[in-house]
């Protein structure tokens, strides 16, 4: 299997494909056929992606696939883990982006243990204090329930070696934790650094690069917070557009590593 890499200064960045799925083009509420009619009909493929950042000595996962939860185009990534050669007992970090199961779901292993036996597990506070906040939980329904209890269940194994951060917070050397809410309250993403340039993982910042570069205005209904993932996308798109940095996304392929230039009302891949 050929892995597409990148190197940033000390660092390398190997996307690794989960797969994907096939979504509605209905997830994004605010979606006008003929703006997005040059991208697609009525449905959009939702690549799903994770990456392996490696440095001196240091091995980082950023999120790990969906498992079995999106289908069977999906649940690849301990294929494309195992193409990379290291093994899984060398990881030494894993960093979720957000606690969404197309994020957490290769954290186990067949056996329900910890898939990355000695690793950290790393995710914001705020994303940690979402799936234990007594008064939500009382007020979900119990489908939210099920999920949270899935949630929980693939963390368990990292419980003793959870690692909390706060944004701007370093998660390895040459790697910091780069706050971009509105997904969830605490979804995040990742900044490098390297002779004046950036590299930054942004996790769910896009959905659907066809339609959300353009229209950075528009959120999709799994967004908890739609209009902040919209003020944060478009600050995020400006930023980048200004500064060269690349983006790597989880959503993003077939352009897993891009750059971003501004046009007249949004933006589009550079």
């Amino acid at each position: 299997m050929a892995l597409e890499s990148v190197e940033f200064g000390t660092l390398s960045i190997t996307h690794l494909s989960d797969g994907h799925t096939v979504m509605p083009n209905a997830v994004f509420p605010d979606f006008d056929p003929q703006r997005a009619a040059a991208a697609g009909e009525d449905s959009f493929v939702l690549p799903i992606s994770a990456f392996l950042i490696r440095g001196v000595g240091q091995n980082l996962l950023v999120d790990t696939g969906s498992r079995d939860n999106f289908g069977p185009d999906a649940g690849r990534f301990p294929a494309s883990f195992a193409a990379t050669g290291l093994p899984p007992a060398e990881v030494d970090a894993i960093f979720l982006t957000h606690l969404h199961s197309d994020h957490y779901g290769g954290l186990l292993d067949a056996q329900g243990g910890a898939a990355f036996p000695n690793a950290r597990l790393i995710m914001t506070a705020t994303e940690w204090r979402s799936v234990n906040d007594p008064e939500a939980i009382a007020g979900m329904s119990d489908d939210d329930r099920a999920s949270l209890r899935r949630v929980h269940a693939a963390i368990a194994p990292y419980g003793a070696r959870m690692v909390l951060v706060e944004d701007g917070q370093a998660v390895i050397d040459g790697v910091a934790a780069l706050a971009l809410p509105g997904h969830t309250a605490g979804h995040c993403g990742l900044e490098m650094r390297h002779g004046g340039q950036g590299l930054l993982v942004v996790g769910d910042l896009c959905h659907s690069p066809a339609y959300q570069v353009p229209n950075p205005g528009w959120s999709v209904i799994y967004d908890d917070r739609p209009d902040q993932a919209a003020a944060t996308r478009t600050a995020l798109f400006a930023r980048a557009a200004q500064s060269g940095a690349m983006l790597a996304g989880a959503h993003f392929g077939p352009a897993n590593f891009a750059t971003i230039k501004a046009q007249t009302g949004g933006f589009r891949l550079g």
